[in-house]
Formats: structure tokens, C-alpha cells, sequence
């Protein structure tokens, strides 16, 4: 049996959750982090009939992803999604393809993948901020927004350092998560 413990920054579920609101202005990974599994390419569904169809984009390292949502076949998502391992767990690195920001945003979420199910567990906001807060993180780590929402403004290392440091806490994690089951 494989399986994998996947933390990301992925997207596609992100606007099943609502939890899109901690954008980062930096990738989580450099080039030489990236890798790609075969086991994640496919068409993807949830209880509510959400559909994820990831395929591998035109770059050797990456995924193009389609979230389709199953109240509304109209309302789709479009996204390039990379991963990575950092530590003992993979990330997911995810970017709208029409981003709403003024610059390009990454989001992170994790993902547990055995045979043919898939977990994915955003970041809690709320949570993430309190400890974002409390550390007293550098400057360029937070900065608040009009909207009382936050942007993560780290360089790429020290975001990696950040996710391995919350990685393996329940509590970094919405709960209940999402649960897909492989179509295709």
C-alpha cells in the first residue's frame, strides 16, 4: 500500500472550504524542491459531487488542476499546483490561473493519498494567525490587509521553515477536511 502525507498549498479544494483567505506573495518551493506523483493525475470526487480532474501540465514538475463544482457545472476553478517534500511530509504549491489579487497568490493545504482516496486538509487561518502573532514573526511574515484578512510575505525559506514547523500539529488543520474518492 502506498500513501503519502501530503501538507499543501493546494488550491482546487481551497474554494470548497472557504479557507482561500492566507495568500502568500512567495512559491513554498524553489526549483530544485519540486517533484512529481503519477498517483495524484486523475479525475477526482467528493459526497457532493465536487470534481477535481488533475492532469500534468506542460512542465515536467507540475499539475494543471479543474475543480468543478457539483451544484453548479457553470462555476469551475482552474489552477497550477507543484509539489514538494519538506521534511517528512509533501506540500502542494497552488496558484489560481484568474487570480482576483493584484499579484499572484499562493495557497497551502495537506493531502493524505492511499490507493484510490484522497485527504486534503487546509490550513486553519485563524489558528495560523494566532501563531503568526504570538511568535512575534517577523515583519515581512504578516501584513495585514484593509479587510482584516492577512498576506504572508516571507521569502520562500523561511515559509518552509514556518510549514515544517506546524506541519505535523492537528490543530494547524480545519477540521473535517475533504474527501475525495478516484473516478478515473
Amino acid at each position: 500500500m502506498f500513501r503519502f502525507k501530503i501538507f499543501v498549498v493546494l488550491l482546487g479544494a481551497l474554494l470548497l472550504t472557504g479557507c482561500f483567505d492566507v495568500p502568500s506573495i512567495h512559491p513554498l518551493f524553489t526549483e530544485g524542491d519540486l517533484m512529481f506523483e503519477p498517483a495524484l493525475v486523475g479525475i477526482w470526487t467528493d459526497k457532493n459531487g465536487e470534481l477535481l480532474v488533475v492532469r500534468q501540465s506542460g512542465q515536467e514538475k507540475a499539475y494543471k488542476v479543474l475543480h468543478v463544482s457539483g451544484k453548479d457545472l457553470s462555476a469551475m476553478g482552474k489552477y497550477d499546483v507543484y509539489l514538494a517534500q519538506l521534511g517528512e511530509f509533501r506540500f502542494l504549491d497552488i496558484l489560481p490561473e484568474e487570480n482576483s489579487e493584484y499579484i499572484p497568490s499562493h495557497y497551502f493545504a495537506s493531502l493524505r493519498l492511499e490507493k484510490e482516496q484522497m485527504r486534503i486538509a487546509f490550513l486553519d487561518s485563524k489558528w495560523l494567525r494566532q501563531q503568526i502573532i504570538e511568535a512575534r514573526a517577523p515583519a515581512h511574515t504578516l501584513l495585514p490587509r484593509r479587510d482584516q484578512k492577512m498576506v504572508l510575505t516571507a521569502p520562500t525559506r523561511e515559509l518552509q521553515q514556518m510549514i515544517r514547523k506546524y506541519a505535523a500539529e492537528p490543530k494547524a488543520y480545519d477540521k473535517g477536511g475533504l474527501e475525495f474518492r478516484r473516478m478515473k
